[in-house]
C-alpha cells in the first residue's frame, strides 16, 4: 500500500481560522491533524482548540495527530504536560505519526505518562498509511474542515 493509493485529498489543505490545519475523512469519521515543522507550546495550544470546536460541532471522531514534518527541536514540557491531560476528542482513538527515532521516544515517554494517568494509550507509528492501518480501513479522503 503507497500513500497514495490510501490517502486523497480533494484540495490543497488550508488552515482553519485557528491556524490549524484539520483534514476530515467524513466516510471512516477520521479527523487527520499535520503539525507544523516547529513544534511549541502555543501549536499545542491552538491544535487543541481547534481539536475542542471540531468535536463540539460534529461529535468525537477518530485522530491521527501527523508530527513527521516536526524537527527534533521541540518543546519537551508541553508535550509532557499535554500527557497529563484528558484527550479532547474523549475515548476515541488516536494515533500519532512520527518519522524518527528520537521522535518516537519523545511520543512513547507521552504515551506512557497519559496512560498512567488513566487515559489510554495512543498509538506510535511511522506513516500514515500505518496510521490508517492501525484504525482498522486502508483508503481514506480527507476534506479540509472549514466553519461556515
Amino acid at each position: 500500500m503507497t500513500l497514495m493509493s490510501s490517502l486523497s485529498r480533494t484540495s490543497t489543505p488550508v488552515a482553519t481560522p485557528l491556524f490549524v490545519q484539520l483534514l476530515f475523512d467524513q466516510t471512516n469519521r477520521i479527523l487527520l491533524m499535520p503539525f507544523p515543522e516547529k513544534l511549541t507550546r502555543a501549536h499545542f495550544d491552538r491544535a487543541e482548540a481547534a481539536l475542542g470546536t471540531f468535536v463540539a460541532r460534529r461529535g468525537p471522531t477518530d485522530t491521527i495527530i501527523d508530527f513527521s514534518d516536526v524537527c527534533e527541536d521541540v518543546d519537551t514540557t508541553a508535550i509532557v504536560a499535554r500527557a497529563y491531560m484528558p484527550w479532547p476528542a474523549g475515548k476515541k482513538r488516536h494515533v500519532f505519526v512520527v518519522s524518527s527515532d528520537v521522535m518516537e521516544g519523545l511520543f512513547r515517554m507521552y504515551t506512557l505518562h497519559h496512560e498512567a494517568a488513566g487515559f489510554g494509550r495512543p498509538q506510535i507509528v511511522r506513516s500514515l498509511d500505518n496510521a490508517l492501518t492501525a484504525l482498522g480501513t486502508a483508503r481514506a479522503h480527507f476534506d479540509p474542515v472549514t466553519y461556515n
